[in-house]
């Protein structure tokens, strides 16, 4: 019976909470438990996962094991024990965005770049009579017609596009005569942009 009571009298394992969040570079776990010092803290960092172990009262540990979702630096990753936390900072492979914190091990592929809503008005097809007449209303002016129309059009949407759509804009412009003007740099980006002339018209170089 002796051993029994034993057994039954040992300190169940203990628990407390944890949360994360994250930037470009780095994952922060924060586990709250207080007053902890540096010394008590044991954690191992891996490729995929990190383990945390610390010592609480000489008899009872904290135990936390993870597999992260993406690969981290095991080298750059350090922790902190403070007076409300102790803090875990992973410094991610790839600079891309988590969706959990928790994955399965394995390697993940890396996440397309966030693209800004600026950026995708930008790339959508334009409406260029509209542009022009928004254009000119702003700027209490009539609207201009043929090639000055074209010139007012291009130099207010270049002023204030991305470095990638004034790239889209020269390249189409440029390579196609002056018959196709795109802001979209995925279409125009890979090969050169055929000049494209009005319908029933036929382009001769001289």
């Amino acid at each position: 019976a002796a051993p029994a009571a034993a057994a039954a009298a040992a300190p169940a394992p203990a628990k407390y909470k944890y949360d994360w969040y994250q930037t470009d570079k780095t994952v922060v776990v924060s586990v709250l438990i207080k007053n902890v010092k540096p010394e008590q803290v044991k954690i191992q960092f891996e490729d995929h996962s990190f383990s945390v172990d610390i010592a609480l009262d000489g008899i009872s540990n904290y135990n936390l094991d993870l597999d992260v979702f993406g690969p981290i630096i095991p080298a750059e990753s350090t922790f902190k024990a403070l007076s409300t936390k102790v803090e875990i900072k992973l410094a991610k492979r790839d600079p891309v965005r988590w969706p959990k914190l928790e994955g399965d091990g394995t390697v993940t592929v890396p996440l397309p770049k966030m693209v800004s809503a600026d950026e995708i008005a930008v790339k959508k097809p334009k409406n260029w009579d509209r542009l022009i007449d928004d254009e000119m209303k702003k700027q209490g002016e009539d609207k201009p017609e043929g090639d000055e129309a074209l010139n007012t059009l291009f130099k207010s949407i270049y002023s204030n596009a991305s470095e990638e759509t004034r790239r889209a804009m020269n390249k189409s412009f440029v390579e196609s005569n002056g018959t196709v003007l795109s802001t979209n740099w995925s279409e125009v980006g890979p090969g050169k942009v055929e000049t494209k002339p009005p319908e029933g018209m036929e382009f001769k170089k001289y």
